[in-house]
């Protein structure tokens, strides 16, 4: 701060923040620091004895940048108030690239969260709905996400967990896309950090309702009837006429509904946050039209389609027995492919009594299904925050956000099944606590403590996410997976070509003991896959493709008495029952990470020259994942409720419980000198794996493979690794419109867990007993199931990048700013690989 006449400097002048009981006064030198500011815009007043008053306005603040504000203040007490406008595009000491988007222009973009948001950073590419985003050239799992302090990730993938926060609840989004300080690890491509609000001294509200509908009809599910048509019945595989709701082609069942609130409880002492966001979508895929194709459906569904050819069953009756020539109608003999099948013929069909309803088909060449796929993706967002000034220099924070997501996707080879395909679920729970001590008004700490319960699941029927439950696979078990073409009957293409390579119904021999036959289609009675003459007399008692009743599962049980021979010619054989099964994506796979965070960073500008940062941070995690793909139906041999019962050989059964622990500290310093900043700093990292290893796995010795299924692998404790990581920034301003920046740094990122993890089996589940450990008879890798297998190195490397990084700014105009960057990243130790020979 100086006079403005005669530019000395003015030692005891007064700056507050409007608004605040924040500020500070001038040294001798004129020169003033705040620390500690939250992210925002802000009005700073600036006073001193016998001059007047000048007022900065729109002054910016970011998450861990300095902003410059000078003063020149004009002497005279009877002055009126200056008022000066302080924006700025250029950031004089960015020494890395960093976009930053404010709450006040994220409340302006069509975007619904602040995953939406990072897509609009240069360097960023958007990798579609459902999908990662990338920075750079590196992979999605390099990018690390920090929500309020709070790194937020799925340390089995190394991704963003699903976590996501409302747009409503950004008060600062930093994207950090080129180099970072050394307050920053666990990420070789880029950093997202998030700032939630936690409220103020003044009440703000919103509510915001939207829909794909675009009717008052639409606000509910679905909208008005728009129109009807054939469609197949997911239950049966039938046609039938339903009628859908869908009132515009772009209508894709989405509404969203969110409110926020903040405000004080207690004026200048207590504030708070909420937001809640709930978004439901049937997903852009939900509405499928396929192509046009050969199929095979009963005569009255097939009217107005053109004739291919006749199957097997084209003229039956209702009990499945063929029709003499003579007995049909001679328009049918007409039939030549192409002709259109009218109702006249049906109708005639039916009068000579064929069973054009259900049992004879006929085969068209330009079928073209329509059908809704069950999709969806349902999503609850909220964040809570509150903040309490205990003392004028000691603030707590505590915060709170949750997301619930379910949702299933589109899969291909379920395309004609789609309701067989599995569901995810994913619920996360953030909690924390943020205590901000300012010791001195040049030094403050920050201490943080979280847990992150984040809790995944990938099922079909409910009953599996319930380990207690010794049915809980059971219904998932009876499948089996057929892939050709579905509904066709042998039917080949027309151009001769095939593209329809999807799961369809199987026809399996179930055991009668299963208990259910009534209850394993979705809660729906399976399908008989040939006709059945119980009673020997000659005509059919049950016909393909009806449905499982109690009376005839136990009428096929009472036969049981008879031969092999007798049981043949009424369509049974021995002990089963034949069903026509549909597909099942029967694989499982369970999630819970309890993630414990804590952190100290301190900050101190020991001069006007030296901004000091030195931190701790201390990270646990809980890590359990049960996964199981059973590959094989139950055989009937084993009694489902014995203990030792397995659906699944080991290969298809992964279970991991482990508790890792990482640690890190870093120091930097903020040098400036004149227009020069220099930004030095160095990092450690250390990771215990907290899991056994091979012995000899991490060198290449060859693994000796074990004499007998029973025989443990030798193991030993994973090794604890621990890195260092140097940064460096410069930034040079060639004018207060121009800036010129470098940036060098090694970043590491430990691999993913699921990758030291993979092969592992530290357990297993027992129906009656729920989870047991193996830890105590060694850890079966899998080595004597006499194939390859994968197995995890926890002792593998961490994965490494050196980043060079020369950046360029110019101010064209006060509203236009041009940006370059050049930049090379070597890399190092990525996962792959390596094969090694049993003795």
């Amino acid at each position: 701060m100086t006079d403005r006449d005669t530019g000395d400097p003015l030692p005891g002048a007064t700056i507050v923040i409007d608004g605040t009981t924040r500020g500070s006064a001038t040294d001798l030198n004129g020169e003033y620091v705040i620390l500690n500011v939250d992210p925002g815009v802000y009005t700073l007043r600036a006073s001193f004895v016998g001059y007047g008053t000048q007022v900065v306005r729109e002054v910016t603040v970011s998450s861990d940048f300095t902003t410059l504000v000078d003063f020149q203040l004009s002497p005279g007490v009877e002055l009126e108030e200056v008022v000066v406008q302080g924006q700025r595009l250029i950031q004089q000491d960015e020494v890395a690239t960093t976009n930053v988007f404010r709450g006040e222009e994220i409340q302006e973009l069509p975007v619904e969260g602040f995953s939406d948001v990072l897509a609009l950073a240069a360097g960023v590419v958007d990798n579609g709905a459902g999908g990662q985003p990338n920075i750079r050239g590196g992979r999605s799992n390099e990018i690390a996400y920090i929500v309020d302090g709070v790194l937020v990730e799925d340390p089995f993938s190394g991704t963003g967990a699903g976590f996501d926060v409302a747009r409503q609840s950004i008060d600062e989004l930093q994207v950090m896309t080129g180099g970072f300080s050394a307050k920053y690890g666990e990420a070789m491509s880029g950093i997202v950090v998030v700032n939630t609000p936690a409220g103020s001294n003044d009440w703000h509200g919103s509510v915001r309702i939207g829909t794909d509908g675009y009717t008052l009809e639409g606000l509910g599910k679905g909208g008005p009837v728009a129109s009807t048509g054939d469609r197949l019945d997911l239950t049966t595989g039938e046609l039938r006429d339903l009628t859908y709701k869908r009132p515009f082609s772009n209508d894709w069942g989405t509404r969203r509904f969110e409110a926020s609130l903040s405000g004080p409880i207690l004026k200048d002492r207590i504030t708070f946050f909420i937001n809640a966001d709930r978004r439901d979508t049937d997903t852009y895929q939900n509405q499928f039209q396929g192509p046009v194709r050969p199929a095979v459906f009963p005569w009255q569904d097939m009217v107005g389609y053109e004739f291919y050819r006749s199957v097997s069953n084209t003229f039956v009756d209702a009990s499945g027995t063929p029709l003499e020539p003579d007995d049909l109608p001679e328009a049918v003999f007409d039939l030549e492919e192409g002709d259109v099948i009218t109702q006249e013929l049906v109708d005639a069909l039916r009068e000579a009594g064929v069973d054009v309803d259900r049992m004879s088909r006929v085969g068209v060449r330009n079928y073209q299904m329509t059908h809704f796929l069950g999709l969806y993706d349902d999503l609850t967002r909220v964040t809570a925050n509150l903040g309490v000034k205990i003392t004028p220099d000691l603030d707590a924070r505590l915060g709170y956000k949750l997301t619930r997501n379910e949702y299933r996707g589109y899969d291909h080879s379920y395309k004609f099944l789609p309701q067989y395909n599995n569901t995810f679920e994913r619920e996360i729970d953030v909690y924390s606590l943020q205590l901000t001590h300012r010791v001195t008004p040049t030094v403050f700490y920050e201490l943080r403590g979280s847990l992150t319960d984040n809790r995944f699941y990938r099922f079909l029927y409910d009953e599996m996410k319930d380990p207690d439950n010794p049915q809980r696979f059971w219904r998932a078990f009876n499948r089996a997976l057929t892939i050709g073409a579905f509904n066709t009957e042998g039917l080949s293409d027309a151009d001769g070509g095939s593209n329809y390579d999807f799961y369809g119904y199987s026809n399996i021999e179930l055991y009668l003991d299963y208990p259910f036959m009534l209850t394993a289609d979705l809660d729906e009675p399976l399908m008989l896959s040939r006709t059945l003459d119980l009673d020997g007399d000659g005509t059919p008692d049950y016909l393909r493709g009806q449905r499982l009743t109690q009376e005839m599962i136990d009428q096929i049980k009472n036969l049981q008495n008879l031969t092999d021979e007798e049981l043949a010619a009424r369509g049974l054989n021995r002990g089963t029952i034949p069903v026509q099964a549909p597909p099942t994506d029967r694989q499982y796979v369970e999630r819970k990470i309890k993630d414990y965070q804590f952190s100290f960073d301190l900050t101190a500008q020991l001069n006007p020259r030296n901004l000091l940062g030195f931190g701790l941070k201390y990270r646990r995690m809980d890590l359990f994942q049960y996964d199981v793909f059973p590959n094989t139906r139950w055989d009937g041999s084993t009694p489902l409720d014995d203990p030792d019962f397995r659906a699944w050989d080991p290969q298809d059964e992964l279970y991991v419980e482990a508790s890792p622990f990482e640690l890190a500290a870093y120091v930097e310093d903020k040098i400036e000198f004149g227009n020069l900043v220099i930004r030095p700093g160095l990092r450690l990292d250390v990771l215990d794996p907290d899991i056994a290893s091979v012995v000899g796995y991490s060198s290449g010795a060859n693994v000796r493979r074990p004499a007998t299924p029973d025989e443990a692998i030798p193991t030993e404790p994973a090794q604890t690794d621990w890195r260092l990581s140097p940064r460096l920034g410069i930034a040079f301003p060639i004018t207060d419109r121009a800036r010129l920046s470098f940036n060098y740094g090694q970043f590491l990122q430990y691999p993913e867990y699921n990758q030291m993890y993979q092969g592992y089996r530290t357990g297993t589940w027992v129906p009656g007993q729920g989870y047991q450990d193996l830890t105590s008879l060694g850890i079966p890798f899998g080595f004597d199931l006499g194939f390859e297998t994968f197995i995890g190195n926890p002792n593998i490397d961490p994965q490494k990048t050196i980043f060079y990084q020369f950046d360029a700014e110019f101010l064209v105009s006060d509203n236009f700013k041009l940006g370059a960057s050049l930049f090379y990243k070597d890399i190092y130790d990525y996962i792959s690989y390596n094969r090694i020979l049993g003795e």
